[in-house]
């Protein structure tokens, strides 16, 4: 719901996402997020596991020598508020998955059940601010719709048979690096994890066979879908389709790419239930 001032004219409405910098109030409201953690850490007496956190990031994301460590944490942890607060806009968002990245070494103690707290109450924040990015899986990607990043979470969680989710959370991870986005190769990953879950299911060699199959393999599929997806198969497969890695594909963009992997993901998921039902997997 709207404040006070935005409804009575006060303060202007935010209507515009944000996806190429991030103004000063979501900046905070980031921070305070990300605060939670040395926060956790006093609470909690966890020094060992924060000691861990923090050497990491003063070695990787600040690129610092680790005999030069300080002796404070909280020294680190300034570091990182800064660059939430004043940092460029890609900065910013590498420190927050530089710092979900760090919480990870921390998962087999006492932490482990902080983090996925940690990285709903960042979402929370790129919602409520219009940031056109969501936090899943430590990447932070271009999405922003809730069936988009309900889709991706769901496919690339532990209720995937384990060959499509590597391919979906590979082509997860070459779509949301912002210093090289790869998004022709995620692009295949995103397709081979349909593949690769169809032939596991069917016993066929390829996507194209495996959908014919579905149907005598005890999955009930309505030609129109086998027929939709078979065009999308030999939309990246024939001669100049970006799965052969053609150059006469004249645009692999972030928009494709992220349009490839909602779908995908949304398949994967549809089809690993309907095979768990049928009992095929």
């Amino acid at each position: 719901m709207s404040s006070f001032s935005e409804r009575m004219g006060y303060k202007q409405a935010r209507s515009l996402v944000q996806t190429d910098d991030l103004d000063d109030e979501t900046r905070m409201g980031l921070w305070n997020a990300l605060v939670h953690l040395p926060v956790h850490f006093d609470a909690t007496a966890n020094h060992e596991d924060e000691r861990m956190i923090v050497t990491w990031l003063w070695m990787k994301a600040f690129g610092r020598a680790r005999d030069e460590m300080p002796r404070f944490s909280s020294t680190v942890w300034d570091l990182v508020k800064d660059r939430v607060l004043r940092g460029p806009f890609n900065e910013c968002m590498d420190v927050i998955e530089d710092v979900m990245d760090a919480t990870s070494l921390g998962r087999q103690n006492r932490f482990l059940d902080f983090v996925p707290g940690l990285a709903n109450a960042i979402n929370v924040q790129f919602e409520r601010m219009l940031v056109g990015y969501r936090l899943i899986n430590g990447h932070i990607l271009p999405l922003d719709h809730e069936l988009e990043i309900s889709s991706v979470t769901e496919a690339t969680g532990d209720g995937t048979p384990a060959a499509a989710r590597e391919h979906l959370s590979t082509a997860l991870t070459l779509l949301s690096d912002r210093r090289n986005p790869d998004y022709r190769n995620s692009v295949k990953e995103s397709i081979t994890a349909v593949e690769s879950l169809a032939r596991k299911i069917t016993g066929a060699r390829t996507l194209g066979e495996a959908l014919t199959k579905l149907s005598a393999s005890g999955i009930e599929t309505h030609s129109a879908l086998v027929k939709a997806w078979s065009g999308f198969y030999g939309y990246t497969s024939d001669a100049g389709g970006v799965r052969h890695g053609s150059q006469s594909v004249e645009k692999v963009d972030q928009a494709l790419a992220k349009y490839i992997l909602v779908i995908c993901s949304a398949f994967v998921t549809w089809l690993s239930e309907e095979a768990r039902i049928a009992g095929k997997l």
